[in-house]
């Protein structure tokens, strides 16, 4: 079986394993996360668990491209608020 990049069909299965592993990392890390890190973190929970139509029309395809577009975006605002917290403490750093 050839799955081709036109094949929407495998894409919601491995967008819910992308957001299952990304929430297991964060959660094994134990960091302390904000009200709205945590509240996109329950949103990447839920698309995880997201299954596709047996047949796939244009309204499920639309979906699905929005739920990529919020995954990559709610990954991006997520990487940016903790590289916020790293890059302010590397600042306090004295340089010797």
């Amino acid at each position: 079986m050839e799955v081709t990049l036109n094949s929407n069909r495998y894409y919601p299965e491995s967008l819910g394993q992308w957001c299952s592993g990304f929430g297991l990392a964060f959660a094994s890390s134990q960091q302390k996360l904000s009200d709205e890190i945590n509240a996109t973190m329950a949103d990447l929970v839920q698309i995880a668990q997201v299954v596709m139509d047996a047949e796939p029309n244009q309204t499920a395809e639309q979906s699905y491209m929005e739920l990529v577009e919020y995954v990559r975006l709610a990954a991006m605002m997520i990487y940016a608020e903790f590289n916020v917290s790293t890059h302010k403490s590397s600042m306090t750093d004295p340089l010797h």
